[in-house]
């Protein structure tokens, strides 16, 4: 029944004695399980994924033999029922154990023998919002150290200000790792130590103001290289991180790297310490500056870089032509300090290439070279805030490999400008946001052009409709045109 909006299996359903397989997953409506449903024995999968259940039945632990349990729920009155789950020897897959703030006494979570199920691949553990009870948050964690061949653990809204030591050294299997809205730790543990692990996520830990050197190990640890199997870390939500050191380690293998609203996060992003990396993400930090030390460092793998909401970065790295020779999309938008690319210009391999509201970049478009870009085919500009233009594209600005051009935001703009005719391989264009742009070149449209789309352009909005408008002639061989959202 799953997908469905039931809101209440009826009692009945307890004298299935034989069955077997029970998926509710994503019944948005459903918030109760029938109280009988312990009597179901012979059930071995019960999947409860996305509903709004609020506790569990009564005597769950009859269910002895069930393999999948998606979810546990631990309400207000029925903390000590987390001991119902001793018995489940034969768990595989998935379980999210939530409300752990409801438990009453710490040893309850030691009853539920987490450290035997040797099956499960992943383990969800989830204190609710109000969690205010830093010891016995701590206490509770300790107690539900799960068994060394768990894959896949995370950790929300825990409470206590450190995570417990089995974390670090009895998790030598974990792969994946997420950490969050646990607002009170205020160090992170030593994950650097972690021998397998290839994805963590460290989200909303507002107690943390420095990542220092005990990020990579400590002096309990056997040490061993740092983070040698990390492919993705994704940092958001830090709104009180302020330093990153990189003393204590590197990030030898990491492929993705995403840092998300960290707004003190300040300095210089150093891509020395991220050799392999594919995809560079940034938005929302308070960065000012994207540099490399070592010259001879050439990031030959990295192919995206996405930079947005940065108001303090100024630059990215020198020499990027040489720096990145296999970057294919950029992407720089909010960030207005950011004044010019370095001497030798973008990457020749870029592909895509989207700058939006960044005044002093924009105003600064003529030095970006991108007519040698001869694999640049998507372009992207939007000129909030950007000094009053009233033609473009200029002569000689755009790369005649595009094949589609957005421009937006250009609140003075009367014409384009009959470069735009020269961009022989052009197929799809879009123009938003030009109230007083009046017409197109007078010499047409490309015939290479199959897509139009003209958005809040009053002027020309009139001037394009379809056999009456005076520019229609030139836009008529043009399969699919669109104005405001409407096929013309």
């Amino acid at each position: 029944m799953s997908y469905t909006l039931i809101q209440k299996l009826p009692d009945s359903v307890c004298i299935l004695y034989n069955l077997q397989t029970l998926l509710l997953s994503w019944c948005l409506a459903l918030a109760e399980l029938p109280t009988d449903l312990g009597k179901l024995i012979n059930l071995r999968h019960l999947d409860i994924r996305g509903t709004k259940l609020e506790k569990m039945p009564p005597k769950m632990g009859e269910l002895k033999d069930l393999q999948t349990l998606s979810d546990f729920v631990l309400d207000k009155d029925h903390g000590d029922d987390i001991a119902e789950l001793k018995e489940f020897h034969h768990l595989h897959g998935t379980l999210r154990i939530a409300g752990l703030q409801n438990i009453v006494h710490a040893e309850d979570a030691l009853k539920s023998n987490m450290r035997e199920k040797e099956h499960l691949n992943e383990l969800i553990l989830q204190w609710g919002c109000n969690s205010n009870d830093s010891e016995k948050d701590r206490q509770v964690l300790n107690n539900l150290q799960p068994h060394a061949n768990l894959k896949e653990l995370t950790i929300c809204s825990y409470g206590s200000t450190s995570f417990s030591r089995w974390l670090v050294h009895c998790s030598s299997n974990l792969v994946c790792l997420r950490l969050k809205r646990c607002e009170n730790i205020l160090l992170l543990p030593p994950l650097g130590q972690l021998p397998l692990l290839k994805e963590l996520e460290i989200d909303g830990l507002n107690g943390v103001v420095s990542i220092d050197n005990e990020f990579y190990a400590d002096d309990t640890c056997a040490i061993r290289p740092s983070f040698q199997c990390l492919q993705m870390l994704k940092i958001k939500n830090m709104l009180e991180w302020e330093k990153w050191s990189y003393e204590g380690g590197g990030f030898p293998n990491l492929r993705e790297l995403r840092l998300l609203k960290c707004p003190k996060l300040t300095g210089i992003l150093t891509l020395d310490y991220f050799p392999r990396l594919n995809m560079l993400k940034l938005c929302g930090a308070g960065l000012e500056s994207v540099t490399n030390i070592s010259q001879e460092l050439i990031l030959t793998d990295l192919t995206e870089i996405y930079i947005n909401e940065c108001k303090k970065l100024r630059s990215l790295p020198e020499q990027m032509q040489a720096l990145l020779p296999s970057l294919q999309s950029m992407s720089i938008e909010n960030c207005p300090e950011m004044h010019s690319f370095f001497e030798g210009g973008l990457p020749s391999k870029l592909k895509s290439v989207s700058i939006r509201s960044c005044k002093k970049l924009i105003a600064n478009r003529v030095q970006w070279s991108l007519p040698r870009l001869t694999s640049l085919r998507h372009l992207t500009v939007s000129f909030e805030e950007c000094e009053a233009v009233d033609s473009f594209p200029e002569e000689g600005l755009l790369p005649s490999s595009l094949t589609s051009l957005w421009i937006s935001s250009l609140l003075n703009l009367r014409t384009i400008g009959g470069e735009l005719t020269h961009l022989t391989s052009l197929q799809e264009l879009t123009i938003q946001m030009c109230p007083e742009l009046q017409w197109l070149p007078d010499e047409g449209l490309q015939t290479s052009l199959s897509h139009l789309q003209i958005s809040e352009c009053p002027l020309l909005k009139q001037r394009c409709q379809r056999e009456t408008g005076e520019d229609w002639p030139k836009i008529a061989h043009i399969n699919n045109i669109e104005i405001d959202g409407k096929q013309i």
